[in-house]
């Protein structure tokens, strides 16, 4: 006998590009929690109203490491640009951590937007990154080391 077990995931979607622009704050995100947990999903695959540069950092502005099992990037409507950096000034241990108990992490890019990932390092545990590209002609440069690890820290 054949037995599957699908992680559930916990998708949170950027609404609110008119904020601070930083990920750890709340407000940002719908609905009112930034996605930090085993099985999240940040999902930036919106109407970006313009090139835009996210923050990866709390809401006061310091250091942030979200654990995620997924990242979704793409205007969906159009081709502006969306970055995530380490914010200003840098919060220069900010990194995005990934993890599924159960499989691959996926980073999916979609829309025509030339996205950029510039976070202090991307960081797996126990599992493989899978980048994948859904359609349209846009491009995503991961400026930062990735490395894998054992356990979060």
């Amino acid at each position: 006998m054949l037995c599957c077990f699908q992680q559930n995931l916990t998708a949170a979607t950027w609404t609110n590009f008119l904020g601070d622009l930083r990920w750890g704050t709340a407000a940002n995100w719908s609905p009112n929690t930034s996605p930090n947990a085993n099985g999240a999903v940040a999902d930036f695959q919106v109407n970006v109203p313009g090139a835009t540069v996210i923050a990866n950092t709390s809401s006061s502005g310091g250091n942030n490491t979200p654990l995620l099992t997924m990242l979704k990037l793409g205007d969906t409507n159009g081709s502006d640009a969306l970055t995530i950096n380490k914010g200003t000034p840098a919060a220069t241990n900010s990194r995005l951590h990934f993890t599924n108990s159960t499989g691959s992490v996926l980073i999916e890019k979609r829309g025509n937007g030339n996205d950029t990932i510039n976070v202090g390092q991307i960081r797996t545990y126990n599992t493989n990154l899978d980048i994948t590209f859904v359609g349209n002609t846009g491009s995503l440069t991961i400026d930062c080391d990735i490395a894998q690890q054992s356990t979060p820290t």
